[in-house]
């Protein structure tokens, strides 16, 4: 009696699936191995496990370095101004400013930040792990497309390297220059190793990530059949780069301006912010910076060898490989 009642149990579920398939499809071939609901239920649940693994190292390193933080007094080199500070407003901006602010991290802030940076990485990971066949029958999908003899070579190829100047360009306006001044800050900051390099390692996830942008954007380049899709098929890269922009602003979270040093009130408590301001700005240059040789020796070798490195490689080497036409090789 109980088998009975159990496989009625289960032939319904499988009509109410079969159903729900039908509904959302209207199409009969739908895998029988999987139900709709296990099917996205696992779908779902492995996102959310992806998302909350990514988030969670960027949340981390800001608490830590926001606790390491405590008690430090507030620095404000001579760089560092309201035009620096309204540059961009995206997410390693608010997780820098909550390190390096003098109350304890906000967790609202901590999650925004760190969730805007798992999202994009999410995104590129789910990408890279398509290109690599990860889990596909097919195998890997890193086929590329060399240009046709009879297609202007030649302007293809223009068109490629153009393509990859604007990749570069976005990268390195937006996402390098940011980890720049922030690994400048951290390895210039006096105080507390432990806090400086939290916020270091904060700009070498941004770092990973804008040079894998750009490997991502070279990828799609060369898988490109023609010029105009060569123009046309990196616009959603460029979608993926601001996910880190759009994500704090959809939030509403500021970073524009310079008010995480809470400059001290001074003599007069109503003495205007920009007075203030000075007067921080006096006693940080009259202060040893406590410069730390070994990041700033990092951050030199980051910016000035590895990033030249890698945009030379790809510039001049892996997309014109990938480029040759195909009668140039006897190729028919």
């Amino acid at each position: 009696m109980g088998d009975s009642s159990e496989a009625a149990l289960l032939h319904a579920y499988g009509n109410a699936t079969s159903t729900s398939l039908w509904s959302l499809t209207r199409a009969d071939d739908y895998n029988q191995e999987d139900s709709l609901f296990g099917f996205v239920g696992r779908a779902y649940a492995n996102c959310l496990l992806c998302y909350l693994l990514f988030a969670a190292l960027p949340a981390s390193l800001t608490f830590l370095g926001a606790h390491f933080h405590r008690g430090c007094a507030p620095w404000a080199p001579a760089w560092m101004t309201a035009d620096w500070a309204s540059e961009a407003s995206d997410s390693y901006k608010v997780l820098f400013q909550e390190i390096y602010s003098s109350r304890p991290a906000r967790p609202w802030r901590v999650a925004v930040g760190s969730g805007a940076i798992a999202l994009q990485a999410m995104v590129m990971a789910l990408i890279v792990l398509h290109l690599h066949g990860f889990l596909s029958r097919k195998g890997a999908h890193y086929d590329f497309v060399r240009l046709a003899s009879d297609d202007a070579p030649g302007l293809s190829m223009e068109g490629r390297c153009l393509a990859f100047v604007m990749v570069s360009i976005k990268i390195l306006q937006g996402d390098t220059k940011r980890d720049y001044k922030v690994m400048k800050y951290a390895a210039s900051h006096p105080g507390c190793l432990s806090t400086n390099a939290c916020a270091f390692l904060l700009a070498v996830i941004g770092c990973a990530i804008g040079l894998a942008n750009a490997a991502l954007g070279a990828v799609l380049i060369v898988r490109s059949a023609n010029m105009l899709q060569v123009l046309t098929t990196f616009a959603g890269l460029s979608f993926i780069m601001d996910i880190d922009n759009w994500f704090v602003t959809l939030f509403e979270l500021d970073a524009h301006d310079l008010g995480w040093l809470e400059v001290p009130a001074g003599r007069d408590a109503e003495e205007p912010a920009e007075a203030k301001y000075a007067t921080l700005r006096r006693a940080s240059l009259a202060r040893d910076s406590g410069q730390t040789s070994a990041l700033d020796l990092l951050r030199k070798a980051i910016f000035f060898v590895l990033y030249p490195a890698f945009f030379g490689w790809i510039w001049l080497y892996w997309i014109p490989s990938r480029s040759i036409p195909v009668r140039a090789l006897g190729v028919v």
